[in-house]
């Protein structure tokens, strides 16, 4: 039955019902909310042994000006102060900078201290506003000191009311100076002519060092060159200093640059076999002659497997073959008035000139009308028959 009744109760009755739980629920909250306000509030009380104060320099100003703010507490010794955080703001005020906080002992407290610009872009009178020290005694102590608010005043730039009437007009516009195209071209003038100059003269620097610079030498004739390749090589006297190898090897140097600038081809370069491919069949050779230059080749090649005494007791033998070649492989070439004639054994024709580069002054010059100047050491071969 008290269900049936329950169930049949009518709109009002429910509203009185929330109504009634809603208040219940406030009730309980005010209740529980009491003592915690009121531990905040014992938590944090003002205490005798704590001192804050906040000065500004100056306080008044003009809108924008800046405005020093030294923020200072102090308490008993060994206590722990906490400044309040400085951000963009405080206040009403604008911070342009904050310096750091700075610890002392002054008078038997801790001190601490910090320096703060600000500034306000407002006019009127103002206030800073109070600023809080903490001291954390204890877990759930804190002892506050506040500061007392700083009246400040903001001016305005204007003196008195801006009176409108006395504002001035837009000055008039003020044409631009014509580009000076004079003043530009004579500069582009000038550089043109400061890059003619130093191209004038580097021109005739150059040709005054190719006028005053003389001309290069003829090179020396094939023989010739062998000539004082061959006495540099002996002045070294390798073989008396055990390097009788190295002696062979420049030899065949000298010798193949002979037969390189004689006769025309890169001797150099080419084996024993390929020379004497190249030189087969050439009608400035005669046959003993390319005979010789065979064997000499052989011998040549031969000195790598060669014993250090058979070396040494051929050297002077081996460099008088090579010279014999050369003398017997150098033309000649008769000066006016000369009859051709066979020259004897071991003779030149008086008034012959060996023909090197084809330049007869020169090659007179260089070797001498007696003939090439070879090293006159070891037997003297027998000289080859007069050539046209």
């Amino acid at each position: 039955m008290r269900l049936a009744r329950s169930l049949c109760l009518g709109r009002s009755d429910v509203d009185r019902v929330i109504d009634g739980v809603v208040v219940a629920g406030l009730v309980l909250l005010l209740a529980s909310a009491l003592p915690l306000a009121g531990a905040a509030r014992a938590s944090q009380t003002p205490s005798p042994d704590l001192s804050f104060r906040v000065t500004l320099t100056p306080d008044s100003i003009t809108v924008g000006d800046p405005i020093a703010v030294v923020i200072e507490g102090a308490g008993p010794p060994g206590a722990t102060l906490l400044l309040p955080q400085i951000a963009d703001s405080v206040g009403p005020f604008t911070v342009l900078d904050a310096g750091p906080v700075v610890a002392g002992l002054r008078d038997g407290k801790v001190t601490v201290q910090r320096a703060v610009r600000v500034t306000r872009y407002r006019t009127g009178a103002t206030s800073f506003p109070e600023l809080s020290l903490l001291w954390v005694r204890a877990p759930g102590d804190t002892a506050v000191a506040l500061s007392t608010p700083v009246p400040v005043r903001v001016r305005s730039l204007l003196n008195g009311p801006a009176d409108v009437s006395k504002l001035h007009d837009l000055k008039p516009v003020v044409p631009l100076a014509r580009p000076r195209w004079w003043l530009w071209a004579l500069i582009a003038l000038g550089v043109a002519a400061l890059v003619f100059a130093v191209w004038r003269y580097r021109h005739l620097l150059r040709h005054r060092r190719i006028v005053l610079e003389p001309p290069p030498p003829p090179p020396l004739p094939p023989e010739v060159a062998f000539g004082v390749g061959l006495e540099a090589l002996l002045a070294r006297r390798l073989p008396e200093h055990g390097l009788v190898k190295d002696y062979y090897g420049e030899l065949s140097l000298l010798f193949r640059r002979y037969i390189e600038d004689r006769l025309g081809f890169p001797a150099l370069e080419e084996t024993r076999r390929e020379i004497m491919v190249s030189v087969e069949g050439r009608t400035d050779l005669r046959a003993e002659e390319i005979a010789l230059l065979g064997e000499w080749l052989a011998e040549d090649e031969l000195v790598k497997f060669a014993k250090m005494e058979r070396l040494l007791g051929e050297v002077a033998a081996h460099t008088d073959r090579a010279r014999a070649w050369v003398r017997a492989t150098t033309p000649v070439l008769l000066s006016p008035g000369v009859p051709p004639v066979a020259a004897p054994a071991g003779a030149v024709p008086a008034g012959a000139v060996p023909v090197g580069s084809g330049r007869a002054e020169s090659l007179v010059a260089a070797t001498g009308p007696a003939g090439p100047v070879l090293p006159e050491e070891g037997p003297t071969p027998p000289s080859p028959e007069v050539r046209p």
